[in-house]
């Protein structure tokens, strides 16, 4: 149904003398809250169509809406300003940080990943100081003595030696001590007188 421009100015005659308007099927079925109320299952309300230079140079009551051809997109005007409701109004704050939910399972182990090249060798770090020598430990238990080995088999006897060469004389003994004296020896018999000798 296509409403002209004279049958709208008698619409919004008779909305004045009714305070409410039906356009569309059914036109005497409205709800009592309505002002105005479209109806149909084959046609479609279409906002009015601008560009954003256009729209941005409209300063309408909070609430309006236009269809942008720019954007593609319905825009709707409130607080001084036109937001898209494609991508919705501008961001409000952020709200509180709600509590901390339950920390969830622990995820399977992934697979051992590839082991990595080996790295460059780094520089010989300097010899630290001679650390303090340890206290002596315990001596250990001795051991148990191990069974006495089988006795080998006599060797050959070797070759007579070569014959040392004299040794040297040892010192002479001290004397002995003086022996004791014999006893006397008995006397012997009187030898025979010897003849006279020649008178001189």
């Amino acid at each position: 149904m296509k409403i002209k421009l004279p049958l709208l100015i008698l619409l919004l005659s008779l909305a004045n003398s009714y305070a409410q308007v039906k356009i569309g099927d059914n036109p005497n079925q409205i709800d009592p809250s309505s002002l105005l109320e479209l109806e149909s299952t084959d046609k479609a309300l279409v906002l009015t169509r601008v560009t954003t230079t256009q729209m941005n140079a409209i300063t309408p009551l909070n609430g309006a809406l236009v269809y942008n051809t720019d954007d593609d997109c319905v825009y709707q005007y409130n607080n001084n300003s036109w937001s898209s409701l494609c991508t919705g109004g501008p961001t409000g704050p952020t709200g509180a940080v709600g509590p901390t939910g339950i920390t969830g399972a622990t995820g399977t182990t992934g697979a051992q990943g590839v082991t990595g090249a080996q790295g460059i060798t780094g520089a010989t770090g300097t010899t630290g100081a001679q650390g303090v020598t340890g206290a002596q430990g315990i001596t250990g238990a001795t051991g148990t003595t191990g069974a006495q080995g089988t006795t080998g088999a006599t060797g050959a006897t070797g070759a007579q030696g070569v014959t040392g060469a004299q040794g040297t004389t040892g010192a002479t003994g001290t004397t002995g001590a003086q022996g004791i004296t014999g006893a006397t020896g008995a006397t012997g018999a009187q030898g025979v007188t010897g003849a006279q000798g020649t008178t001189g």
